[in-house]
């Protein structure tokens, strides 16, 4: 019995450590990012705009992505103490399409949906398609704000096929927020082992 205990016991101390490393985040440590459905969004603050207002970077990369599919489209909503800033220009990266800001709303599979609600601006025009490698920037222009934006969030985003969602909690300067894998399931997985062998040598 002692011996199935400590058998338990380590396969318990195994699950949990397991799920320690897989939490590894699958943005940079030391950037402001999210990641969904194999594309990963970076922002840096890209300092004052010369006329009053902020810039902010918004890297994409995904070349991890499984199926192919195109970005045409996302929302952002940014931050300066607690004030909403005004998305009022986007420069896109070369050779993806012309982006604008269509207005105030967020986004559908269609594209933009400008209806002047919630605190998002909606940006298409463009088209990235993925999988494939490298990075690409996009410099949102934001006015606006009491000072430089502390916080930019990908309130949603949508695809021409699968890379869509909703995500939101990004700060500019910020680690990332990292989730917690649930480790209950290799806990079980290690109980159910030991005691398959435990009826094994109870049967003998």
């Amino acid at each position: 019995m002692k011996r199935v205990f400590w058998s338990i016991a380590v396969l318990a101390l195994l699950a949990f450590g397991l799920a320690g490393a897989a939490k590894a985040d699958t943005c940079a440590s030391s950037s402001n990012c999210l990641s969904t459905g194999g594309v990963t969004f970076t922002f840096t603050s890209g300092g004052p705009d010369g006329s009053g207002g902020f810039l902010v970077n918004m890297i994409v990369t995904g070349a991890s992505v499984v199926t192919s599919d195109t970005l045409t489209s996302f929302s952002l909503q940014i931050t300066s103490g607690g004030t909403f800033g005004t998305v009022i220009g986007v420069t896109g990266p070369s050779g993806t399409g012309n982006w604008v800001v269509e207005g105030q709303g967020p986004n559908t599979g269609q594209g933009c949906n400008v209806n002047g609600s919630g605190n998002h601006w909606c940006i298409d025009g463009g088209g990235i398609p993925f999988p494939q490698a490298g990075t690409f920037t996009f410099v949102i222009d934001v006015t606006g704000l009491p000072g430089a934006p502390d916080g930019a969030d990908l309130q949603a985003f949508q695809t021409s096929g699968g890379i869509e969602g909703i995500s939101t909690g990004t700060g500019i300067g910020q680690p990332p927020t990292t989730t917690t894998p649930e480790p209950a399931s290799l806990l079980l997985l290690g109980l159910g082992l030991a005691g398959a062998s435990f009826l094994r040598r109870s049967r003998s």
